[in-house]
């Protein structure tokens, strides 16, 4: 019978009829011959091979067993009973590092994946592995239909640095979309609840909120563990998108009335100025945004290095021909700007906050200490001196 490594049985199982093939099989068959006639009842249509397998999964080893599973969870079409029956007679699902598995994930087969995980249980490494396969085939996964997926995956180990990485691809492919703010919710809640983290690359996903100007899903990621640093990294994003004032004001609100996730409004971003000096740089006509600013705890004592004071001028252009670098104050900083740059109201507002011209002391300046206007401190205009004078009358400066 098991002649040729069971050959007979392929004849059998071709001209199949039941009661031959269970008078065969019990003249005894072999372990090389029991996989030839496995991959023979494979290729039969599916009522003969469930038909088959029955006669069959009694006799079967766990190496014919894994064998038969993969073979049809990769069907084109899975044969959802027969996957339960080998696994009923003890073939592995996690087998060959879950590619059963991934490969279901991957086609976004919520049936294939759900039975599957019933005998998987809780495994870290292989729904980690699912979940990369499943935004390895794009974003059709971010979808209220593929939502339990999601939660199957997370609940049996889906996190870490995986984890991470679907926050990150929610937010990037919701954000704005208010139609979809429904299914952002709940994929995120979903996410905090398998405790991934939102700081994941030093809280992009907070990021990408801020500088898109989503105030809802800013909100939720603030709730949701994210830390002070990250925090501070979407103050950045949120003043370097240049978005309208009445946005940048509505996230600035979000930001100053947080009680653990506090952005630090006067840290310096490595190779940037402080939170204020660019804030005044895209939104010098606004006091709106100067008030808020200040409010939520700017001070206006922060410093950036400038050309403060203009030693010598050459040529007709009037470009300055060498200058000490200094720390220039806030107040200082947006007197030297071009013209309609900072307006009048903005430098009345910095002063009423109690802005100073610089941390040197008054008497270090005088009227002759001024710039003069050139291409790279001030305009020509008669503002600089007139709010330098301004100033010294109200006792700023000696």
């Amino acid at each position: 019978m098991n002649f040729n490594d069971g050959e007979v049985f392929i004849y059998a199982i071709r001209n199949f009829r039941q009661e031959t093939f269970h008078l065969l099989l019990g003249q005894g068959i072999d372990y090389k011959a029991l996989f030839t006639t496995v991959m023979e009842a494979l290729k039969c249509p599916r009522p003969d091979r469930k038909l088959l397998f029955s006669e069959l999964v009694g006799r079967l080893q766990l190496d014919h067993l894994n064998m038969a599973l993969k073979h049809v969870v990769l069907e084109e079409a899975t044969d959802l009973a027969l996957v339960k029956m080998l696994l009923d007679s003890g073939a592995e699902a996690a087998h060959e590092d879950g590619i059963c598995v991934k490969h279901a994930a991957s086609d976004l087969d919520r049936d294939l994946l759900h039975l599957l995980s019933e005998y998987v249980g809780h495994n870290p490494n292989i729904y980690c592995q699912a979940f990369s396969a499943v935004m390895n085939r794009g974003k059709q996964w971010i979808a209220l239909e593929h939502v339990e997926i999601v939660d199957l995956l997370l609940q049996h180990g889906a996190s870490g640095f995986t984890g991470g990485r679907a926050i990150l691809e929610v937010v990037d492919h919701l954000a704005c979309q208010k139609a979809q703010a429904g299914l952002a919710e709940v994929l995120l809640r979903k996410l905090f609840a398998a405790k991934v983290d939102v700081n994941h690359e030093n809280g992009k996903v907070v990021s990408i909120a801020a500088s898109r100007g989503d105030p809802y899903l800013l909100s939720l990621l603030l709730a949701n563990g994210a830390t002070s640093s990250s925090a501070t990294l979407a103050l950045t994003a949120a003043i370097m998108a240049h978005h309208e004032e009445p946005m940048l004001l509505q996230l600035f609100e979000i930001f100053s009335r947080q009680r653990s996730a506090v952005p630090d409004f006067n840290r310096s971003i490595p190779g940037m100025p402080p939170p204020i000096f660019q804030c005044l740089k895209s939104y010098g006509k606004s006091t709106a945004v100067l008030d808020s600013l200040v409010a939520a705890g700017c001070r206006l004592e922060s410093t950036v290095p400038m050309q403060v004071l203009s030693s010598r001028v050459r040529d007709r252009e009037s470009r300055v021909a060498s200058s000490q670098l200094e720390p220039a104050s806030v107040l200082m900083w947006a007197l030297l700007q071009e013209e309609g740059l900072i307006s009048p109201a903005v430098i009345d507002s910095l002063i009423c906050h109690g802005g100073k011209l610089t941390p040197r002391t008054p008497r270090d300046y005088s009227a002759a200490d001024v710039p003069q206007p050139t291409s790279l401190t001030a305009p020509h205009s008669p503002e600089p001196r007139r709010f330098f004078w301004r100033l010294r009358l109200e006792g700023l400066m000696s």
